[in-house]
This record gives structure tokens, C-alpha cells and sequence, in this order.
């Protein structure tokens, strides 16, 4: 048996030169420069183109013009795909863009040709309701602050606390002091001992009855701030010194006169009261009352300026007697003492 080999070859040529040959049906041609295969029918100038291309990318888009393609052949220009579509390939309108198509409303190619979101494209109405959180709503289109118009309001496009937008209820019990009482709910309020303090019309004042002290006129208030101040004053008036008793907390407990009396060389108590023989009214007396064997008449006092003597004699007649029972510095009580009424 004999074995013949054949070799058989194609028509070929150049891209032209095949593109200016009618070939047979069925006959095949091969361009030397594109690298490609051709098959005739009988008619066609040049056969037909038996596979696409997609050619190496390109930069510039009107490179495509330069570019030897048959129809259906693709090419990436600046990174967006075109497909030629009709010949010649030299006409760069027979190129077709293929590439991504975009709703211009919301994106746009920038200068590589890469997709963007355009600035101010995207509204309320693009935004699904499920992926906003809390404080935030959709509203009329709009995608708005989600707050309690109770407490709060809008002003010059900022959210703001609305006068009169927080009371008890909003308030934690927890956030006061001692000295405070209420929120959660609860009306707030000021904590006092009711046995030396009571409200007048609104007005923490001193009570009058109990632990409270009576003094004509004064009247403690309290402001916003929990500052306790004093309304009003003393009317001037003519009064006694008083004895003041306090509790171990400084809280004051009773008052009384001190004041025991006041005497005079005329007065009808230097008859009955026996400090009268302290002081009878005349400069050469002698004592032989209260005070045996004590004879003031002039004594050397310290004068203003807490330097020079000055001689100070008795010539008034009466003292002022205060009445004891106090504890002097010395832990020893104080019985009842006099102050002599005297000029110099």
C-alpha cells in the first residue's frame, strides 16, 4: 500500500487583495496581514469573514478609523467598548458605542470613561424608607428630622428645645439633689423642714410658730437656680436685744428678752429691785447691796483710738440690767450683769 502526502494551500494575499477577488462557493482565501480566513459564494467580492475579532485596546476613539475590521469586530477605546457595524472601518460613525448604558439623571462617564453618581442626583423619593434609622423620616418628599414637636421645634433650619418643652415628666427623679424633690412625673418641688419654714403664696418664708423665727419683713424666695435671697428688709423700729437659743443643727429654737430693766434715779423700781444699790444715781455712793464694799464714782477707759486713757466719771442715773443664763467663753454661766448709763 502506498501512502501519498499532500500539501494543499489556500488562495491568499493581502487583506486588499483578497477583498478585490470573487471567490468560488466554498473556496477559501487567507489575508497574510489580519490573519484571517475567508469563504467565497460565488458572488460576494472577497467572500465572507469566517470569525470576529476583538482587537487589542485602544486610547483614543478616533484611532478606530485606523483599525482594518470587519463587521462585528470589537475594540476597546478609552475604556468603553465600540463594535463596527457597517464599512468602511475608516468612517468612525460605522463604529457603534456597545458599551454600559446609563440614565443620564443619576450617572455620568467621567474623563476615563469610568460610571460616577452625579452631584445632587439622588432625592428622597430614590431612597428606600427601610434604610433610614431612628430620627430621620421621609416627609413629603424630604428626608426630615423625626422629632417630638412637644418638646422640640425648628428655627433658622437647626433643631432647638421649644420654650416650655421640658416639665417633670421629662426630667429624671435621680437628677436632683437633697434639697430638691420630684420629676419623673412628679411635680418638682423644694424640700424644707416644715417646722421652721412654710410656703406664702408661692414664697418660702420663716414660720412664725414652731422652730421659725419671727422677724418683721423678711421673707426668703427662691429663684430658677435653687438661690435661696431675701425679699424686703427690716422696717427701722425701736426693738429688744434678743436671747436667741439653738439646737445642735443651728436651728433657731426660742427667744426671749434680754433685757432684765432699765433704772433710773427716779425710776419707781430702785425702791423694790435690789440692783438699784448698784448705781443710786449720785457720784459719791457707797455700795453695801449686791456688790459689797464696790465704789465707782471715775474709772480710766481706753478712748476711741484704742491707744490714750480716758477718765470717765458716772454722772447719768441708771443702768441698763440684762438678764443671765448664757454661757460665757469660759463654759461658766453668766448671771445677770448691768451697764451703767454714763457721759464723758
Amino acid at each position: 500500500m502506498d501512502i501519498k502526502i499532500s500539501k494543499i494551500k489556500i488562495r491568499r494575499g493581502t487583506h486588499s487583495q483578497v477583498k478585490s477577488v470573487v471567490l468560488d462557493q466554498g473556496e477559501i482565501a487567507y489575508s497574510t496581514d489580519t490573519r484571517r480566513i475567508y469563504v467565497g459564494n460565488g458572488s460576494l467580492s472577497g467572500g465572507t469573514n469566517v470569525a470576529n475579532k476583538i482587537n487589542t485596546p485602544i486610547t483614543n476613539v478616533n484611532s478606530l478609523t485606523s483599525i482594518v475590521s470587519e463587521i462585528g469586530d470589537i475594540t476597546t477605546a478609552n475604556n468603553k467598548f465600540y463594535q463596527l457595524i457597517a464599512q468602511p472601518h475608516t468612517t468612525l460613525a460605522n463604529w457603534s458605542d456597545i458599551g454600559t448604558k446609563i440614565n443620564s439623571q443619576y450617572f455620568s462617564y467621567d474623563a476615563t470613561n469610568r460610571i460616577t453618581l452625579k452631584s445632587g442626583s439622588i432625592s428622597a423619593s430614590n431612597i428606600d424608607i427601610r434604610s433610614i434609622g431612628d430620627g430621620l423620616k421621609v416627609d413629603s418628599g424630604k428626608i426630615q428630622s423625626n422629632f417630638s414637636t412637644q418638646n422640640f421645634e425648628i428655627s433658622a433650619e437647626k433643631l432647638k428645645l421649644k420654650n416650655s418643652g421640658v416639665n417633670e415628666f421629662n426630667i429624671a427623679s435621680t437628677s436632683f439633689n437633697t434639697c430638691l424633690s420630684g420629676g419623673s412625673g412628679g411635680k418638682i418641688g423644694l424640700r424644707f423642714d416644715p417646722s421652721t419654714f412654710y410656703l406664702n403664696s408661692g414664697i418660702l418664708s420663716l414660720s412664725s410658730t414652731g422652730n421659725g423665727v419671727s422677724v418683721d419683713n423678711i421673707t426668703l424666695t427662691q429663684d430658677i437656680s435653687g438661690k435661696i435671697s431675701m425679699v424686703g428688709g427690716i422696717t427701722p423700729q425701736t426693738s429688744e436685744l434678743s436671747r436667741i437659743r439653738v439646737d445642735e443643727f443651728g436651728r433657731i429654737r426660742s427667744q426671749s428678752s434680754s433685757i432684765f430693766d432699765v433704772l433710773t434715779g427716779n425710776s419707781s423700781l430702785n425702791s423694790t429691785n435690789s440692783l438699784s444699790s448698784i448705781f443710786n444715781g449720785t457720784p459719791s455712793h457707797t455700795l453695801s447691796g449686791g456688790i459689797p464694799g464696790l465704789t465707782i464714782t471715775r474709772f480710766e477707759g481706753i478712748s476711741s483710738n484704742g491707744v490714750t486713757t480716758t477718765t470717765v466719771t458716772l454722772s447719768s442715773a441708771g443702768f441698763i440690767a440684762f438678764e443671765g443664763g448664757y454661757q460665757a467663753r469660759s463654759g461658766q454661766p453668766v448671771g445677770r450683769f448691768a451697764i451703767p448709763i454714763f457721759a464723758y
